[in-house]
């Protein structure tokens, strides 16, 4: 499950020890984006949107920690291999959310 912020506030994301602020427009997942809906801090969404004109459907992913990164990977049930840098971790996400031509 997914969910944009609507209203700012402090949470932990799924799979990680330490509580960090959500600011509106923040994009959050799992239990977390469920208990954000419920108190109706966020809005459920399909997909990671993209932020307008000009702008890579990765930026969010650039925003995250590696740990996020890896929570993030495995709430999408993707293998992340030898993937332990950022970067690469990034570009398996993103590799996997491009639609296949």
């Amino acid at each position: 499950m997914l969910a944009k912020v609507k209203v700012a506030f402090p949470g932990v994301p799924d799979g990680l020890v330490h509580p960090r602020n959500f600011e509106v427009g923040d994009t959050v997942e799992g239990n977390l984006a469920a208990v954000a809906i419920e108190n109706d801090w966020a809005d459920e969404v399909s997909v990671i949107e993209d932020s307008g004109a000009g702008s890579r459907p990765d930026a969010d992913l650039e925003k995250m920690t590696v740990d996020q990164l890896k929570a993030h990977a495995a709430a999408l049930a993707l293998d992340l291999g030898a993937a332990t840098k950022k970067a690469d971790i990034v570009a398996v996400i993103a590799a996997a959310s491009k639609p296949s031509e």
